[in-house]
């Protein structure tokens, strides 16, 4: 049961299934019995895993909100529209890939990752063109290179991420397991590989902020209104390193969460 349920529910629930299994008939009467001094704990908002669901979730509410305001404007041309356009599915996209990785389905959970970089990326250089053939003829994937202007991190979480896609050796490798009897077995999710897509989740988050704040000088606007209360890029960078350190350490020699790590803070590990 989530911890959030309140205690009272939990023993409620606890109380009907003690009941059914042993054939008792009044619920009330084994939570009183045997249930009387049992607590259950409501609430597990430290957790890690919770808290990066709730710093992604609350940054891509944020990020879609400061897109909204932009895209009511009517002096855009089609480029800016239809560069606003698609980074207004990446609230919705983000929330598919979090349902991913909560599962620990990692490669799933990467196809949809690396769909999103590659939005981001045709955004920014649909945005910097004035050609509005543009909206036809960019490849979104032939737009990474050009996403390294406004983000450094693109490219390093972009071949990263192809690998996976991709089916690379250095990926699928991780998906190899072996039974007892020596039988060839699929890892289909993990605790680990959670951890490995919450990172990219945070990465993702970080190269959204990044890339629109530089895209739309607006926004800098916003910030000075009285009473605005809106989300920075250093804001949300400054958050994500601290998580995706926290993540580190939990298996501090893995290189894989280290690399991870790493693109965001720009050092080694």
């Amino acid at each position: 049961m989530q911890s959030s349920i309140p205690n009272s529910l939990k023993k409620k629930i606890a109380a009907s299934i003690i009941s059914e299994q042993f054939g008792l008939k009044s619920v009330d009467n084994v939570s009183r019995k045997y249930l009387k001094g049992v607590n259950y704990p409501e609430s597990d908002n430290e957790r890690l895993d919770r808290r990066v669901r709730s710093f992604v979730a609350k940054k891509m509410s944020a990020f879609n909100s400061q897109i909204y305001v932009l895209s009511k404007r009517t002096d855009q041309g089609l480029n800016r529209t239809m560069s606003q356009w698609t980074l207004g599915r990446a609230s919705f996209s983000m929330e598919l890939l979090a349902y991913c990785g909560q599962r620990g389905a990692l490669f799933e959970a990467l196809a949809i990752a690396r769909m999103m970089l590659e939005q981001v990326a045709w955004a920014h250089s649909v945005c910097h063109s004035n050609d509005e053939g543009a909206v036809h003829r960019v490849s979104a994937s032939a737009s990474i290179s050009f996403l390294k202007g406004s983000s450094k991190n693109t490219g390093k979480l972009y071949g990263w991420l192809s690998q996976h896609v991709h089916w690379a050796f250095d990926g699928h490798k991780k998906s190899v397991i072996t039974t007892t009897n020596d039988a060839l077995g699929h890892l289909y999710a993990s605790a680990y590989f959670k951890a490995v897509v919450f990172c990219v989740m945070i990465i993702l988050v970080d190269i959204y902020f990044q890339c629109s704040w530089k895209l739309y000088a607006e926004l800098e606007d916003l910030k000075a209104e009285k009473g605005a209360q809106t989300t920075t890029p250093a804001q949300v960078k400054s958050e994500a390193i601290q998580l995706l350190n926290e993540i580190v350490a939990c298996e501090p020699q893995d290189e894989e969460l280290r690399y991870l790590c790493s693109i965001l803070d720009d050092q080694p590990r």
